[in-house]
């Protein structure tokens, strides 16, 4: 007979085990894995996925799908990166007679249709960041729309929102939906996971449309679905169990600050996700704005992405202490500290470090907010001779640890107005302000067809026809040795004359020479056409106005959606 003793102590060890047990986090790859796979069992499978995905034990989804006998692996769906893997793992893959296509590309950023009709059902699984234009989520919405029009069944094996239930920053206004935000009056942070996302997508009762205005023949980065084809497609999602969405990732027990989750190859960890959460939107739309920010690249530690960062026009001191003064409330939870780095070709640089001590507690979207207000108010002030940097071209294109701090150059500001040295300059003719610049600094990897493509779009802006018969070079060259010596004056050719142009001039041709592609990349960043108004304008940006807006309509949004959430 037991005693009373014993019956109370294995009472408690099972009430012991059972909270234990209750509290795991188990991810939508653990659950479908425990039940033996029995949704795609004997199914040809697609899968889209990348190196954020991995079980409970560390193994990436794309092994267990490929080495698992219950199902066939057809095809591997890459997104944004090629998914971060390496070629000698998609070679791998091919060998084993699994086809590879990337989502990601030039032309569209969904599957084709006809792709998905040689399998049975598509299944996603990707880490996502939680915010609006991190690829992820919407690589997993285009890829279920596709599926719906194919008539397959699409699977999302779901994740917890790293961030926890943190929603707030600007809304996307619906003259800016894109891929990089394709859901009306979505904030930027979100606070769904993707699941919630996509059953919200297909159950909310609206068409999904987004339109592409980029001018390129055969391009689909749009895409459309009824609300009759997303009535009657098929979502299954496996979800979560355990979580609870007020946790971040730490504060959940998934993960250290320090544990290592390849999201891309610039967020290789759980606390660049939060650095990158705190200060991308600054450096993203700040940077193809006027360049007033730059993450600091090319450093001797690793995974710092986003967690230092230079304002070339104020010194790291001058840019903090403004903060302090004016906005100290939105450092709470965070950090940043003037600080002095080794960079990886023995230098020293100046620049502001970020560390995010409580996530939970900040409000990344007030800073965003205010060093964007901060860049508004103080780039036409900037002292441009400090961007007269003699940077050898070859040596950039030579050496690609150095090549970033090209970008010392500001992105809109064009050598047509503000650099005031063209012979002291070696700076290729190809880094104008128009278009992206970084892949087409690679000179000598530039096809025909891309090339050609380039010059139609720069000569409607430049107007200059010689300019149009350039042609590519096999070797990189300046400028001065690009332009034909001339008398019939050209933008380009008057930069010896930019000593006449005075300082105060430089404000409203900054603006003026903002492009209509350049103005649309950043408000699709941002979102809110109030705030891309006012950033444009010149006018003040009223802090508390727009801090006070995106909450309203963060809150708006979260009782829109909060019917489709799991957990």
């Amino acid at each position: 007979m037991i005693s009373k003793k014993d019956f109370l102590s294995s009472i408690f060890f099972v009430l012991f085990i059972s909270v234990h047990l209750e509290g795991k986090v188990q991810l939508g790859i653990d659950l479908l894995q425990s039940k033996k796979f029995s949704i795609i069992k004997k199914k040809k499978v697609a899968l889209l996925t990348n190196t954020s995905a991995v079980d409970s034990e560390g193994n990436f989804v794309l092994d267990i799908f490929a080495k698992s006998k219950d199902f066939q692996l057809k095809i591997v769906l890459l997104p944004e990166h090629n998914g971060n893997f390496d070629d000698k793992k998609l070679e791998e893959l091919r060998k084993n007679g699994i086809t590879i296509h990337c989502t990601h590309t030039p032309t569209g950023r969904s599957p084709l249709i006809e792709w998905l009709r040689e399998v049975d059902v598509v299944v996603a699984d990707m880490q996502d960041i939680g915010m609006r234009y991190y690829t992820h989520s919407s690589s997993v919405l285009y890829a279920m729309i596709r599926a719906f029009e194919a008539d397959k069944e699409f699977i999302i094996l779901d994740r917890p929102n790293p961030l926890g239930d943190y929603m707030g920053g600007p809304t996307m206004d619906e003259k800016y939906l894109c891929f990089l935000g394709p859901i009306p009056k979505e904030p930027l942070f979100h606070g769904m996971t993707i699941g919630e996302k996509a059953n919200y997508v297909k159950n909310c009762g609206k068409k999904f449309e987004v339109k592409c205005n980029c001018g390129m023949t055969g391009c689909a980065h749009g895409v459309f679905c009824s609300t009759t084809t997303l009535k009657k497609g098929k979502l299954t999602i496996v979800e979560i169990k355990g979580w609870n969405r007020k946790k971040t990732l730490v504060e959940a027990g998934l993960h250290t600050m320090d544990s290592f989750i390849p999201m891309s190859p610039a967020i290789q960890n759980v606390a660049s996700i939060f650095e990158y959460a705190t200060i991308s939107l600054p450096l993203l739309a700040g940077s193809s704005y006027i360049n007033f920010f730059a993450a600091v690249e090319n450093i001797r530690s690793a995974n710092c992405r986003f967690k230092y960062f230079y304002s070339p026009c104020l010194s790291p001191n001058s840019l903090l202490g403004k903060i302090n003064e004016e906005h100290s409330f939105m450092l709470k939870g965070c950090k940043l500290t003037a600080t002095q780095i080794d960079m990886a070709n023995g230098t020293k640089m100046d620049c502001l470090e970020l560390s995010v001590t409580n996530f939970s507690a900040s409000e990344p979207a007030g800073l965003s907010l205010v060093l964007l207000a901060e860049a508004q108010e103080w780039v036409p002030e900037c002292d441009w001779e400090i961007f007269e940097k003699k940077v050898s071209f070859e040596e950039k294109v030579s050496s690609p640890v150095s090549f970033p701090q090209i970008m010392l150059i500001p992105t809109l500001s064009a050598p047509i107005y503000d650099l005031k040295s063209l012979d002291s300059m070696e700076i290729p003719v190809l880094f104008t302000p128009i278009y992206d610049l970084k892949p087409l600094v690679q000179q000598n990897n530039l096809k025909r067809e891309r090339w050609n493509r380039l010059i139609k779009w720069q000569f409607k802006h430049i107007g200059n026809d010689e300019f149009k018969l350039f042609g590519p070079s096999n070797s990189p060259q300046t400028v001065a040795t690009l332009i034909p010596n001339k008398t019939s004056p050209t933008p380009i050719r008057d930069l010896k004359n930019l000593t006449l142009v005075q300082r105060k001039d430089l404000r409203k041709a900054k603006w003026d020479r903002l492009t209509k592609l350049q103005r649309e990349l950043i408000a699709k960043h941002i979102g809110d056409d109030e705030f891309v108004s006012n950033l444009f304008s010149g006018e003040s940006i009223d802090v508390i106005h727009f801090r006070n807006k995106w909450s309203r309509e963060a809150t708006s949004f979260y009782n829109k959606t909060k019917k489709y959430y799991f957990y």
